[in-house]
């Protein structure tokens, strides 16, 4: 909108039109109504700001359908009535609906996106269930031909809508959070399980953990350094563990000493900045662990090596590739 005082005569005479149509009692009725100014703009206004001023009477006569919101409600109410009465401020009052009814706009685009995005999203999950044969041949059959001239509709409507790509991004992240989920629960079993083998004296699935775990650490370790690498081999011996497991001492202790030791060699591993992340994690573990059986201590202790000798790992491999210049 130009920065001059504008003529509003034009709009003023569009919503006395309006306001005062009886026959209009819906919102289609309304809708149809404002077909005869889609490329209607008024004196002083261009083609985009016209049509923003239009959609004002939607979003004040029917607040609830369109989803108006109080607060663009009121400056919708406070501008058409400004502009009726022709009070001294009715520049400013334009100016700030048209300002918010962008954002209003933008905002209900997004949501509008996001629903597109949720449904095009589980139209992929059923595209993959018929492609791996989850579902019979006839039910292929029946359904593939529907489904695909669906998405390509959706497709071809979000392109018209210039929306397209942030459907995809949406879709991306649907799928990201499904990944995320799905390993966080496939992890928790893995320690429950280890959790109630060690509660029933069962090992296997311990001692397979304590080796991956080693074969983890040592790719961390630096290699040239002789005397951490004896010192590390001497402390994690597989085969010490086993024995006192057997001898029935491997107990608290035990386990506290070996898992100070092994944050202690990643701390020394990573950069400076995150020794305070290893100095929480110590503290935060020993205290969840200070009421537990050793069975409960294990598992905490033991995922929570895991868990730091893995971000460390995705580290330094990050590094890596940027020292590389790859």
């Amino acid at each position: 909108m130009s920065t001059h005082i504008v003529n509003k005569r034009e709009v003023r005479l569009f919503l006395t039109e309006f306001l005062n149509n009886n026959a209009i009692k819906t919102l289609e009725e309304a809708q149809e109504f404002l077909k005869a100014y889609k490329n209607k703009k008024f004196s002083d206004f261009n083609l985009l700001h016209s049509r923003n001023l239009h959609m004002s009477v939607l979003l004040y006569k029917f607040k609830e359908e369109v989803n108006t919101g109080e607060n663009m409600w009121q400056i919708t109410r406070n501008m058409i009535l400004a502009i009726l009465r022709q009070d001294a401020n009715q520049d400013e009052c334009i100016h700030l609906y048209l300002v918010e009814f962008k954002k209003w706009k933008d905002s209900d685009l997004d949501s509008f996106v996001l629903e597109i995005a949720a449904i095009y999203y589980n139209l992929i999950q059923i595209r993959k269930s018929i492609d791996t044969h989850e579902m019979t041949d006839t039910t292929q059959e029946e359904w593939t031909p529907h489904l695909q001239q669906l998405m390509q509709q959706i497709v071809d409507s979000c392109n018209q809508l210039n929306i397209y790509q942030k459907v995809l991004q949406h879709v991306a992240q649907f799928e990201q959070q499904k990944s995320e989920m799905v390993y966080a629960i496939m992890s928790k079993a893995y320690w429950d399980s280890i959790e109630t083998d060690l509660s029933h004296q069962q090992y296997d699935l311990f001692f397979r953990n304590l080796e991956e775990l080693k074969m983890n650490l040592l790719s961390i370790v630096p290699k040239r350094d002789t005397p951490l690498l004896a010192e590390f081999h001497d402390k994690y011996d597989i085969e010490f563990i086993k024995q006192r497991i057997r001898l029935q001492v491997f107990d608290k202790d035990y386990l506290v000493s070996f898992f100070t030791y092994i944050v202690s060699v990643l701390q020394d591993a990573d950069s400076i900045q995150f020794i305070p992340k290893y100095d929480a994690a110590i503290q935060s573990t020993l205290e969840s662990i200070a009421d537990t059986d050793i069975s409960k201590s294990t598992r905490i202790i033991m995922e929570k090596i895991c868990m730091l000798s893995e971000n460390l790992r995705n580290r330094k491999a990050i590094w890596e590739k940027l020292l590389n210049g790859n």
